[in-house]
């Protein structure tokens, strides 16, 4: 980084652009989700493996929060799981079961009390 400064203000401007092209196909390779449904999650531990809670949660802000994990499952508004295996005890239901909007985005649903709205990474 300090020879950075050593650039002209021609070339620090190029490498400033292939950084900003280099964090642009970064997120072009980052892994999608597709959404699976509405599915049940009694024990709370459907998807174990790691747990965010935002005040403005989204369906974004799970996605980017557990890259790298086959699954995600937004619950009860702020509620976001993550893990690479789904328990025995959860169960595909009925959509009306996921009926919490996000407090990010009121067009999205975040899951339920007791349901994930629940997405799967695409291979």
């Amino acid at each position: 980084m300090d020879r950075i400064a050593e650039l002209t203000a021609s070339e620090q401007k190029h490498v400033e652009r292939e950084q900003e092209l280099l964090d642009q196909l970064s997120i072009c390779q980052k892994k999608t989700y597709t959404y699976r449904g509405c599915w049940s999650d009694p024990t709370r531990n459907a998807l174990a493996e790691k747990q965010t809670i935002h005040e403005d949660m989204t369906k974004e802000v799970c996605e980017t929060s557990c890259q790298g994990y086959k699954y995600y499952g937004l619950r009860f508004s702020k509620h976001c799981y993550c893990g690479n295996t789904l328990t025995a005890a959860t169960t595909k239901v009925a959509e009306a079961k996921c009926d919490s909007f996000c407090p990010g985005n009121k067009q999205q649903k975040c899951g339920g009390l007791g349901h994930n709205s629940l997405y799967e990474m695409n291979e």
